[in-house]
């Protein structure tokens, strides 16, 4: 009895491990706070929530949506609707990268980034609305899904880009950490669409992506606009090395010669 009591004490083997799991969930939990400390951060976690939202809920529904309006087009959908996310979200994706080096390389801000995720979020709306809508052919849905991709899978890469950028560089492994653990939150949409009537899926996830697509563009909007009264990233917190060599050729070598001039130089100093 007394081993297994040692065992579970503080200095036992389960005790000691006890109390690892305990200092790696605080120095987490103390991270994932300081990662999310900025509020130009805080307005792209929100912007990309209901990015992934809108992006789960067409990936998940989209294909039962459209079999019900197109019962007799269901191959054709099939291979249209992978080729169309696979090209069209592939070079949209790879667009926005380029287009976010772009805008950096220009000097217009830090701002840029999530302002093209706004534009890029609220020109996806009417583009997408058609997909869903009544009265149009399902070849004509299919170039508005066509548009819609290539719109609207631009913002990862200029979104990710901007984030690196509003928190400080020991902190943006811990960003990118609770970036990509938006995407669970990505799935509440999917989850609640799947309540919905089969009669009304289609209407319910057209309404409801656009008015992702609206929020995230206006918390990108946001995003934006916090980044103008930011301050730089590196300077909320610069290590020692940033430091030292902001400090300036003349500042270090004011350093040096206070260094030399010290009472330890001067009594080893030759006579």
């Amino acid at each position: 009895r007394s081993a297994a009591v040692a065992e579970g004490g503080p200095t036992g083997p389960l005790g000691r491990l006890a109390a690892l799991a305990r200092g790696a969930l605080a120095e987490m939990s103390s991270r994932t706070a300081e990662a999310t400390d900025s509020l130009q951060a805080r307005w792209l976690f929100l912007a990309a929530t209901f990015r992934f939202c809108a992006g789960f809920a067409i990936l998940v529904w989209l294909p039962s949506a459209m079999v019900a309006r197109f019962p007799e087009d269901v191959a054709r959908f099939a291979v249209l609707n992978s080729m169309i996310k696979a090209f069209a979200g592939g070079f949209s994706s790879l667009l926005g990268g380029v287009i976010s080096d772009k805008l950096h390389a220009r000097g217009l801000g830090k701002g840029a980034g999530a302002a093209f995720c706004a534009a890029a979020s609220l020109l996806a709306v009417p583009v997408w609305w058609p997909v869903l809508a009544a009265g149009f052919s399902f070849e004509t849905c299919m170039c508005f899904l066509l548009a819609e991709y290539l719109v609207a899978e631009s913002w990862l890469g200029p979104a990710l880009s901007t984030l690196q950028g509003a928190v400080p560089p020991e902190r943006r492994g811990a960003a990118q950490g609770v970036f990509s653990s938006l995407t669970a939150l990505g799935n509440l949409l999917p989850t609640v669409l799947g309540f919905l009537p089969a009669e009304h899926l289609a209407a319910g996830l057209q309404a409801s992506v656009a008015l992702c697509y609206v929020a995230s563009g206006l918390c990108f909007a946001r995003a934006a606009a916090a980044a103008s009264s930011a301050p730089p990233a590196s300077a909320a917190s610069p290590s020692g090395g940033a430091a030292y060599e902001a400090l300036g050729p003349t500042s270090r070598c004011n350093e040096d010669e206070d260094d030399d001039s010290s009472p330890a130089s001067r009594d080893h100093a030759p006579l």
